[in-house]
């Protein structure tokens, strides 16, 4: 499961309480309250990763991202038989890669696409 997001004033997390949701906060984590509920769509939170403009998000349902600090999510792509189902995120700064069940796999575009070799 990830660990805590840094962005800026507040902090966000994979809640460790209630299945599909995510949390904040603005009391550097003192308190955490709901920032998503949770959606059949997306499924379980497995892990979360800052790309500076977008937050990326591996869930049961596939990666998805947020560009509004995690308030709504949508899906950025559907694991495949070439990338498997994905494990955990790695940004960098500037490469992202994924730990999946085929291997690692590499993304040029903020995980839209997926290569078993980096640029």
């Amino acid at each position: 499961m990830a660990e805590i997001l840094n962005l800026g004033e507040e902090q966000i997390r994979i809640s460790q309480k209630v299945y599909g949701q995510i949390e904040y906060s603005i009391t550097k984590g003192k308190t955490w309250k709901m920032r998503f509920k949770g959606d059949y769509q997306v499924g379980e939170f497995k892990d979360l990763i800052d790309l500076g403009p977008v937050i990326l998000a591996i869930a049961e349902k596939g990666l998805f991202f947020s560009n509004d600090n995690g308030i709504s999510w949508e899906r950025r792509f559907k694991p495949n038989a070439f990338t498997g189902d994905f494990i955990k995120l790695n940004f960098n700064g500037t490469h992202l890669s994924a730990e999946t069940t085929r291997g690692i796999r590499y993304s040029p575009d903020e995980g839209r696409r997926w290569e078993k070799n980096p640029r």
